[in-house]
């Protein structure tokens, strides 16, 4: 019998290799990972998945989880068919992919996912919600939330103009808790969230604090095209947990994080409709995360205590929004200050880097459209230009701080003190058109270029200390000559120099 190999198996004839080689073959396809393996109902989804390697798992039916955290094979594919559902548990991928053939509810209120998932998109429309806009969302909405902070990176994708309704029902001010109850909390993720036109309301509640989208602790995102609506017209304000004003009701709160809000239409919150501000640590007095946002095209209206919070930050650009209605409305009081714009350092220490407010419309705001408080000290620029403000009247206060620049705006509206818009600024002032203000109220720095100013009254009442410059203003078409005292119509007080 004729032999294979002349050399290590020379002795081997050619019938028995074959024999052994077959043999080796068989013996090794019994391990095999299997293409496709369908779960058994009735069997534990947890130890199916254990003892049975494959690369795609086929889910037919609803597995409950019991609050086991299951890790999924390297690469695997979990495909729903019709009647498929997970539930109650954690699903950690690993480069693993999610199929069904229509976004529909594959995974139960309850369910997270962590790991790694090949999926370009998470879609919301896999959760089980009502979406109806008035049963109860807040578990599913909260978890996938959670669900995306654990996966690190994830684009978040809401059905086409579905709408949600979510309870504050899971915080502890009733036990005097200071915690605040986070609807979306994405937290240290990678998040790109496209709402499709989808509105998600807050149904009516007597807490004092909430916010319906937080992203904190270093978090990078964007979020657009969405409606968020608060429950200020129903909200209980008779509880009186911290804050007793309760003014920390949000819409989108940016804490210690930084990203884009763009198109979201928010309205009707207790508190802000937006507020950005850095992680900061009150006992060490450190800033643990920068916040920067850029707000665009949003319109923000109907919230009791401001438009847009910008509190200590890195850079803030608010361009091209409409922004009406902020403070007293609909019979129901607001909370101060009641801005459009409120640019309040909180920690104190004052520290931003550019702020921008330019191309928006401003309206209706009871304490203003872009104010300054009493403790900006350590930051860059405030710019404010290219922007029409009706009863909403800018005012700008410094204390040692950067440098403000402040041009091509038009004021209109408004009665007592309703221009102040030039509280101790450094800088330029310059093409500003003012119609309908009776009270203009500078500092000793002040230097107001090129600017006009008409009183429905014919009169103005102008209030500055010794230093104020007037260069090629107008007041009702009358133009101050050099050394003139007097101009009819106009009562100042103090020294000037026109």
């Amino acid at each position: 019998m004729s032999t294979l190999y002349s050399g290590k198996f020379k002795s081997i004839p050619r019938i028995v290799l074959l024999t052994l080689f077959l043999g080796t073959l068989n013996m090794t396809s019994s391990f095999a990972c299997k293409k496709t393996y369908t779960l058994k109902e009735g069997i534990s989804f947890s130890k199916q998945i254990a003892s049975n390697s494959a690369k795609s798992y086929v889910i037919s039916s609803r597995f409950d989880l019991t609050n086991e955290e299951v890790l999924l094979p390297r690469g695997s594919v979990l495909v729903f068919e019709e009647g498929g559902m997970l539930v109650n548990g954690k699903l950690a991928g690993s480069q693993t992919e999610l199929k069904c053939n229509s976004p529909r509810a594959i995974l139960g209120k309850n369910l997270l996912l962590s790991g790694k998932w090949t999926n370009k998109e998470i879609e919301v429309a896999w959760w089980d919600c009502y979406s109806d806009g008035k049963q109860d969302d807040y578990v599913p909405l909260h978890n996938i939330s959670l669900s995306v902070s654990e996966m690190k990176k994830a684009k978040l994708v809401f059905p086409e103009k579905a709408k949600y309704c979510v309870g504050i029902t899971f915080c502890d001010e009733r036990s005097g808790s200071d915690k605040r109850d986070y609807v979306f909390d994405f937290s240290g993720c990678n998040v790109d969230i496209q709402m499709n036109g989808t509105t998600i309301t807050v149904a009516p509640n007597g807490y004092t604090r909430y916010t319906l989208f937080m992203f904190r602790n270093n978090a990078k995102f964007s979020i657009s095209d969405g409606h968020l609506i608060g429950d200020r017209i129903g909200h209980d304000y008779t509880a009186s947990y911290y804050p007793k004003t309760h003014e920390f009701c949000f819409g989108i709160d940016v804490r210690g994080s930084e990203g884009t809000i763009t198109n979201m239409n928010i309205e009707q919150f207790p508190g802000d409709g937006i507020r950005v501000f850095n992680d900061y640590d009150w006992s060490s007095k450190n800033t643990l995360s920068v916040a920067s946002a850029t707000v665009k095209d949003c319109s923000i209206h109907h919230n009791r205590r401001q438009g847009i919070s910008v509190a200590d930050c890195g850079e803030v650009l608010i361009e091209n929004c409409q922004i009406f209605s902020i403070g007293d409305s609909d019979n129901i009081a607001g909370t101060a200050p009641k801005a459009a714009v409120d640019l309040e350092f909180e920690s104190g220490e004052g520290v931003a880097g550019k702020i921008v407010v330019k191309g928006c419309t401003i309206t209706d705001c009871n304490g203003g459209s872009v104010v300054t408080g009493s403790r900006n000290k350590n930051w860059d620029t405030i710019a404010v230009y290219d922007c029409k403000m009706t009863n909403a009247m800018p005012s700008f206060i410094n204390q040692g701080g950067g440098k403000y620049d402040v041009h091509d705006l038009e004021i209109s509206g408004g009665n007592k003190d309703a221009f102040r818009t030039v509280f101790n600024l450094p800088e330029n002032v310059y093409n500003i058109y003012v119609r309908g203000s009776q009270y203009l109220n500078l500092s000793k720095k002040t230097y107001l270029k090129n600017c006009s100013f008409v009183s429905d009254n014919n009169r103005f009442y102008i209030s500055m200390p010794e230093g104020a410059i007037f260069e090629g203003c107008t007041f009702d078409g009358l133009k101050g000559q050099d050394g003139c005292k007097y101009i009819p119509g106009i009562e100042f007080f103090g020294g000037f120099n026109l």
